[in-house]
């Protein structure tokens, strides 16, 4: 097997670009919002659909956490978002939030490219895998959590050789589809959405931290009408579907 260093991928963000209006012009009927990129396509799906039914337009961003964050603090302009809890709360990212919506738990999964099988982490030793792909360890919330559950089974370290570290959970996937890479770690919810792209998947419950989506609002769009229209869909029974069909 040819050993390779460990290598961080350019990051690719998944971004709807949304038109900046200047302060206080912000066209009626219009919401901004943001979300860590593994939860993209049920997202999307549930835009999609809220804008079926009702005038409101939603624009949207993806990245990783700490990329989506920044773009909420910088832009003034998002008023959701949604991810991890704890990543929300983080005083670090700079960003208030006057209230959270409860979407779900986050699963962290174990997927293998097609051709290959595995049915336990301690497997990525072995030599049919060359290469292990994950989220940022820094700034994604499944990179954090893939990194703490293969320190607890004192794989981190014996796994350096292979590790590729991605921008986000949906780059890992694209890499898992195409076979550039043997294993990786993303979320449930991307899982689900390539489970035909792929050779299988590993759901993994326990060895890292609890992981909470949530919808934050963000501090000073409490009082936005048409904000408030979207997060009453997100609290709906068709709205939870979609999140439970994604696994969470």
């Amino acid at each position: 097997m040819t050993k390779r260093n460990r290598k961080y991928l350019l990051p690719l963000f998944f971004i709807t670009f949304f038109p900046v209006f200047g302060e206080g012009s912000q066209e009626s009927g219009e919401i901004l919002i943001a979300s860590g990129a593994g939860y993209k396509k049920p997202v999307l799906q549930i835009c999609e659909t809220f804008m079926k039914e009702s005038p409101v337009r939603v624009d949207s961003l993806f990245g990783n956490m700490q990329t989506v964050s920044l773009q909420v603090k910088e832009s003034g302009k998002v008023g959701l978002l949604i991810g991890d809890r704890k990543f929300l709360e983080n005083p670090q990212m700079g960003v208030r939030y006057s209230d959270y919506l409860s979407l779900g738990k986050g699963r962290l999964v174990l997927a293998w490219r097609k051709g290959i099988s595995l049915s336990s982490a301690e497997e990525l030793t072995g030599d049919k895998i060359e290469r292990i792909s994950l989220p940022d360890t820094q700034k994604a919330i499944y990179g954090t959590a893939a990194c703490e559950y293969l320190t607890g089974l004192d794989l981190w370290d014996p796994l350096q050789d292979k590790i590729l570290i991605a921008s986000t959970v949906p780059q890992v996937s694209s890499y898992l589809i195409s076979g550039e890479v043997d294993g990786g770690f993303i979320n449930l919810t991307d899982a689900i959405a390539i489970a035909d792209q792929i050779g299988g998947y590993l759901i993994l419950d326990r060895g890292y931290s609890e992981i909470t989506i949530v919808a934050g609002v963000v501090e000073g769009f409490g009082d936005d009408g048409n904000l408030k229209e979207f997060l009453n869909y997100l609290a709906s029974p068709e709205a939870s579907s979609v999140f439970e069909s994604y696994g969470l």
